[in-house]
């Protein structure tokens, strides 16, 4: 399950960074993104609100730079 460091107290903190040493190859760091916001159609089909929405897309290196691949999380 994902932690957030920011919700964690002192010692909730220190007991991760304890579990973190034993086994670092089982755990992955990833900084915290910030979410855009787009238009969408309330329920009722009356008109249209902002949401906060998050997308994630991949893309890997090759010999000419950089390429997204097609699809993505949302």
């Amino acid at each position: 399950a994902p932690v957030f460091g920011r919700d964690l107290n002192e010692e909730q903190r220190n007991a991760l960074a304890q579990r973190m040493q034993s086994r670092p190859y089982a755990y992955v760091a990833q900084e915290l993104a910030q979410l855009s916001h787009a238009p969408v159609l309330q329920a009722d089909g009356t008109g249209l609100q902002p949401r906060a929405i998050g997308m994630r897309v991949y893309a890997v290196a090759s010999l000419d730079g950089y390429r997204v691949l097609p699809g993505g999380l949302t």
